[in-house]
């Protein structure tokens, strides 16, 4: 199996990711040498990062879990050089704990910048946010089971915090959402019949 089997919307696991590229199995940004690629990766389920699409782009924000961040260390300098040192870059979502659903080829549309979001311990800081766009410049498409799953998966994780720990996440949430293409299956009846 190789990267150019997978077709955008095809869902793996993460075993079958590190097979196909090459890369760790840990990780948001996933550096993979052998395959000259950055695995970019949105897990939704469990990530204290805040990332969303706006449109055709993905506001994608960059690695630590503590403190503020750099766009010069690790992964981030990698993502950051992508447009000139060769990379390619393959964006992951995760709705559903490890199914990983391909998005595509990304590259970036625009300049990094910085936004205030909380650490993993609700501390405010400055993290780094990667406008990425994917290939095809098209709004990619989620089912609505895996949005429903990932609404149970927040609900269930937000029912084992504190009171405290709500409202300091309420204080610090944004006041501005992303927006996603929902499908659902439709069953259209044959008049026919």
């Amino acid at each position: 199996m190789t990267t150019f089997e997978l077709t955008v919307g095809e869902v793996i696991t993460n075993d079958q990711l590190c097979l196909l590229f090459k890369c760790s199995p840990q990780g948001g940004m996933r550096r993979a040498h052998k395959t000259n690629t950055l695995i970019v990766i949105s897990d939704h389920t469990k990530s204290i990062y805040e990332d969303r699409w706006e449109g055709a782009v993905m506001h994608y924000t960059g690695m630590g879990l503590t403190g503020d961040q750099s766009v010069n260390y690790m992964q981030k300098k990698t993502l950051n050089e992508s447009p000139s040192n060769g990379v390619i870059l393959h964006l992951f979502e995760v709705f559903e704990a490890k199914k990983y659903t391909y998005q595509g080829k990304v590259g970036l549309v625009d300049k990094p910048y910085f936004e205030v979001q909380p650490d993993s311990t609700g501390t405010s800081r400055q993290v780094i946010i990667f406008p990425l766009g994917r290939d095809d410049s098209s709004i990619p498409s989620v089912s609505g089971a895996s949005m429903e799953k990932l609404r149970e998966t927040k609900t269930r994780n937000a029912k084992r915090l504190t009171d405290e720990e709500l409202a300091k996440r309420a204080k610090g949430a944004r006041t501005r959402s992303g927006t996603r293409n929902v499908t659902t299956p439709q069953h259209i009846r044959n008049p026919y019949v």
